[in-house]
């Protein structure tokens, strides 16, 4: 590996470091209506650790009661879009092949009167958005 090229050229501009969602404040309950609101708090919370999102990629921090535990108070959370990935498919690029895979008898060998024709990708290609780099896979 000691002759592998290497590439000087430094990109136009470093990609941002990836951060998380603001966290919804858990607050402690005292009654009904602050134990729903921790509630929907805490399922909030999960939402956003698992990237469960809601519509158009923008987590509301709110269920039907907007957020709060009360019907028709607005979510003081701060919306959060995910950032759109660097890399995308060049799908003109995309090489496959199509394998035949033969069945098997329950003694375990090979039937050949048994088959299915499958599509395998053995070759795509990447493009950041923001350097312009390629990023070439083949099997």
């Amino acid at each position: 590996m000691s002759n592998a090229p290497v590439c000087h050229v430094i990109p136009q501009s470093q990609p941002g470091k990836p951060s998380l969602p603001p966290m919804p404040p858990i607050p402690p309950a005292t009654d009904l209506q602050s134990a729903l609101y921790a509630i929907n708090q805490l399922r909030n919370l999960i939402n956003i650790l698992l990237n469960q999102i809601n519509q158009n990629n923008i987590s509301t921090g709110g269920s039907s009661t907007g957020g709060s535990g009360a019907p028709g108070t607005p979510s003081t959370n701060t919306p959060f879009t995910f950032p759109v990935s660097q890399f995308t498919e060049i799908a003109a690029k995309r090489i496959t092949k199509t394998v035949r895979i033969f069945g098997t008898r329950e003694d375990g060998t090979q039937d050949k009167t048994v088959w299915v024709d499958v599509k395998q990708i053995v070759g795509l290609t990447f493009e950041d958005q923001i350097t312009d780099q390629t990023w070439v896979w083949k099997q």
